[in-house]
């Protein structure tokens, strides 16, 4: 019987072996061995048309990564973080992947956040979790959001890890800006001109498309911004469960959470304990549990196949629940924080398990 085959599509890295997750693709390569599924990585330069063939890295039971050469996936897990900057052979070869008869992406990557935040708007019942989300066109976007609010956020179409957010409030007669650049170095000014403040803001996109929200606040009484990463996933059955959750706390004065930004992470209940009431307590955890049963397959009815999805939520002080973001390539870094190693590998399995049941389905298995 032929061994199904799945490739990870992921990008290049001056890494050895030459990409990121390698530890992750390790544990993948070897679950999948366990489970008959040949596993291999490889970058979509490296597939050749009409040959059907891909040269990739095999993690072999030794220990060592081999670059091989590979006949075509039978299924993708697309770890490929887009850029746009892509030369013109990474596009095609991505689209004809795509297109082809012979492949099945376990799941197509997300729009942008305003995609996202568009389709969400669109349902009565998600709508409510959504931060009121203009798209920045032109300064006079910011200048009438800030009007309107006096303390707002700007967050990047396409960015991650934090990078790029900015909190811009009214303070002492002028604004004052916080966050972090592109590079992710941290921003701290202070601005008494709106012309000033808005030519800082226009250096900081870097012609990048942005976001404006009023700023909620979804932090600790000391200061800590904070989320709750929610990571669904389908396994074995082909259905959606959430695999776990954590609370994401960011350093005292940032305006994100994110990990990559200094922050850390923590279990929710007992944090939802020590700054909740208890009534307060559950009606959070219930809504946890609403978005959990509704976004998934509400964003894969209207988009398409997923195999994951990690979603970052918000609480402010008096327990409102706001979406923050939702990504269809999450991380697992927050698992591996709280120490949770059964959770972790569970997160990491689950994309196996369910390449093996939907080629199962596919030959009647």
């Amino acid at each position: 019987m032929k061994k199904t085959r799945l490739g990870i599509m992921t990008m290049s890295s001056t890494k050895s072996p030459p990409f990121a997750e390698r530890e992750n693709f390790e544990f993948l390569s070897r679950t999948g061995d366990e489970l008959g599924v040949t596993v291999f990585v490889f970058f979509p330069r490296d597939v050749r048309y009409p040959e059907r063939i891909v040269r990739g890295y095999r993690f072999l039971p030794s220990g060592k990564w081999v670059r091989k050469t590979f006949p075509l996936p039978d299924l993708i897990y697309d770890r490929y973080f887009y850029t746009g900057l892509e030369n013109a052979r990474t596009r095609s070869n991505i689209k004809r992947l795509k297109q082809d008869p012979a492949i099945r992406f376990l799941g197509l990557g997300l729009y942008g956040k305003w995609q996202i935040y568009q389709l969400l708007s669109r349902d009565p019942d998600l709508k409510k979790f959504v931060p009121h989300t203009e798209r920045v066109t032109d300064m006079s976007v910011v200048a009438t959001t800030l009007d309107q609010h006096d303390d707002i956020i700007l967050k990047p179409v396409a960015g991650s890890l934090g990078k790029g957010v900015l909190r811009v409030f009214s303070d002492t007669g002028g604004w004052k800006l916080i966050g972090r650049n592109m590079h992710n170095h941290p921003v701290n000014k202070i601005f008494y001109s709106k012309k000033d403040l808005f030519n800082e803001l226009t250096q900081l996109f870097s012609g990048k498309k942005y976001l404006v929200q009023p700023y909620l606040t979804l932090s600790t009484p000391e200061g800590e911004p904070f989320d709750i990463r929610i990571l669904v996933q389908k396994g074995e059955q082909g259905n959606w469960s959430c695999t776990g959750m954590a609370v994401r706390r960011g350093q005292k004065g940032s305006v994100t959470s994110n990990l990559h930004g200094g922050g850390r992470a923590c279990h929710v209940e007992p944090f939802l304990d020590r700054y909740y009431p208890v009534d307060k307590k559950h009606t959070i955890l219930e809504k946890l549990h609403e978005l959990i049963n509704r976004i998934p397959p509400y964003i894969e009815s209207n988009h398409g196949p997923l195999v994951e999805l990690g979603m970052d939520v918000g609480v402010d002080r008096e327990g409102n629940v706001w979406l923050i973001e939702v990504n269809s390539k999450p991380g697992r870094k927050v698992f591996l924080q709280l120490k949770e190693e059964a959770l972790r590998k569970q997160a990491l399995i689950n994309p196996i398990l369910y390449a093996r049941h939907q080629m199962q389905c596919n030959t009647g298995g």
